[in-house]
């Protein structure tokens, strides 16, 4: 049991850096990403992110 609660932490962290990257590169380049708001997508460039991702 122990041991899949590790391989779950893991895999969250991967999918946190993962988006923390893609987030980075949309503001680089200056691209939106599809976000769900008010029951529906919308896309938002990202307006700043963190230093580093939070893992």
């Amino acid at each position: 049991m122990k041991n899949e609660q590790y391989y779950v932490e893991i895999a969250v962290k991967a999918a946190q850096r993962a988006a923390f990257k893609l987030s980075e590169k949309a503001r680089k380049e200056n691209q939106a990403l599809p976000v769900w708001k008010n029951d529906h997508i919308e896309y938002e460039i990202p307006k700043y992110t963190q230093s580093t991702p939070s893992c």
